[in-house]
């Protein structure tokens, strides 16, 4: 009645014809499961290795993830009539068990297309935990992550020495089709808040540093980042934690049995007190996934989400304040200006997706999404500076910079990848075409306001924008 899971790691060898020659079990999960990894891994066909243009003999590791749902035994109906001793008689006869039926749901690993192309798996992330989704990437080299404007703020992210600030030079996606960038906004081209994703959903992480893939997007300009949201552990999760500054979290989580991992549903509450003045903040969301077999041999897959977060900000310090003790590092002025400094940020979000993938390699994939993201901050970082550019007279009356952005987009990936082509002995492979699609109406505003009031006194951007993005490609592996 104990849910089982094993993993089998196989090696395999591979012949000139890309056929299978040799297999040995490096890593055993129990003889029953390696003998079904090893039935599986002699019906498939390699590309063979190659060396000066000739196929070669190889030798490559393949790892086998078996998870079989939990099965409870049938209740015992006891006899209506009948002595003890038939009873026990019959119990002892050999029962004619029903095959248990298991549908298996594989991932093929997307193709590395440099030497800078990381897959971060669950046996990686979990080694620490992470507090959000974006200290998650930071197990990729060449990747360092910052949050230097609060909880309700994208953070500042570094990828091969791009200053990436909030997202402006990295593509992220969710599930490989789901974008997170925003084409506009008024806080920072790009803009990319993680803080919706729960650290604890995420399955794997794919960091491409450079741009190497027609699938990436326009903010790739350093690279990109993928988060693939699985379950692996069923049931349900119940976590709570304290910590310094008065920190708590509470997550609820349910992966319900017999299900894949791609079917979940979990929430989490977040508030603290901050490392210093003006520094608190709160947050909470949900994600909700649900994988089913759709018509025509298409595995389809579900998503939803919704998140809020409001954080205080402390603004910055003049260094000769702090170094005649004027003011506490971890402090702020005391002015209202500098006191009103905050951030909001909320996000709600849908999609679906269908992918098939056949016995001849190929596969066919279409997405759709749409996603709402607000944002509003105050934030005061000149201090007493800025002319009214309404009145010029004006000046003085503080610069607490009010910030909106709304966003409401929708968006649809379409791909197709053909079996592999064989033109010849010494050439094959394969031909994707990809069609995206996505358009935004975004509202910006920005003004200057007096506190502690907060009365508007100058304003700087009113804009209302629809863009619409188009790409097509062509990628020949």
């Amino acid at each position: 009645a104990a849910r089982q899971e094993a993993t089998s790691v196989l090696l395999v060898t591979i012949g000139v014809d890309g056929m299978v020659s040799e297999v040995g079990v490096a890593e055993s999960g129990g003889d029953a499961f390696d003998q079904a990894a090893i039935a599986a891994v002699r019906r498939w066909r390699f590309r063979p290795a190659r060396r000066g243009g000739r196929p070669i003999p190889s030798r490559i590791r393949v790892p086998f993830q078996f998870t079989l749902p939990k099965v409870e035994p049938a209740p015992r109906t006891p006899p209506a009539q009948g002595s003890a001793a038939e009873e026990l008689a019959a119990a002892d006869e050999p029962k004619e068990e029903q095959p248990l039926e298991v549908e298996v749901r594989g991932r093929r690993p997307p193709p590395a297309r440099s030497t800078s192309d990381f897959v971060l798996d669950r046996e990686v992330l979990t080694v620490a935990p992470h507090q959000d989704a974006a200290s998650a990437v930071m197990s990729a080299p060449g990747v360092y992550v910052a949050r230097p404007e609060g909880d309700a703020v994208a953070h500042q992210i570094f990828l091969r020495g791009f200053d990436a600030e909030h997202g402006q030079d990295i593509e992220f996606t969710l599930n490989g089709w789901f974008p997170v960038n925003q084409p506009s906004h008024i806080h920072g081209q790009g803009y990319a808040d993680l803080n919706f994703i729960i650290p604890e959903l995420i399955r794997s992480v794919r960091v491409t540093e450079g741009v190497y893939d027609p699938r990436q997007g326009d903010f790739a300009v350093a690279g990109s980042v993928d988060f693939d949201l699985g379950v692996a552990q069923r049931g349900y999760q119940l976590r709570s934690s304290y910590g310094s500054f008065g920190t708590f979290r509470q997550l609820v989580l349910w992966a319900p049995e017999g299900e894949s991992e791609e079917t979940f549903g979990a929430a989490v509450f977040r508030l603290t007190g901050g490392f210093g003045t003006n520094r608190g903040g709160m947050s909470g969301g949900v994600i909700g996934q649900y994988a089913f077999k759709g018509p025509g041999g298409f595995n389809g897959l579900v998503h939803v989400g919704a998140h809020g977060a409001r954080a205080n900000i402390a603004g910055v310090l003049r260094l000769d304040d702090v170094e005649a003790g004027r003011v506490g590092f971890y402090g702020t002025y005391p002015d209202p200006s500098a006191n009103s400094q905050s951030a909001l940020g909320a996000r709600t979000q849908a999609g679906v997706s269908l992918e098939r993938a056949t016995q001849s390699g190929a596969r066919t994939g279409i997405a759709a999404w749409l996603a709402f993201v607000d944002f509003r901050s105050r934030l005061n970082f000149t201090g007493y500076t800025q002319r009214s550019q309404f009145n010029p007279r004006w000046v003085g009356r503080g610069d607490l910079t009010e910030q909106a952005n709304q966003d409401f987009g929708m968006g649809a990936r379409l791909f197709h990848r053909t079996p592999r082509i064989e033109a010849a002995s010494w050439l094959s492979g394969n031909f994707e075409f990809g069609l995206t699609f996505r358009t935004n109406w975004i509202e910006q505003e920005q003004n200057l306001l007096r506190a502690p009031q907060n009365e508007t006194w100058d304003q700087r951007v009113d804009a209302s924008i629809q863009a619409t993005d188009v790409g097509v490609y062509i990628d020949a592996d």
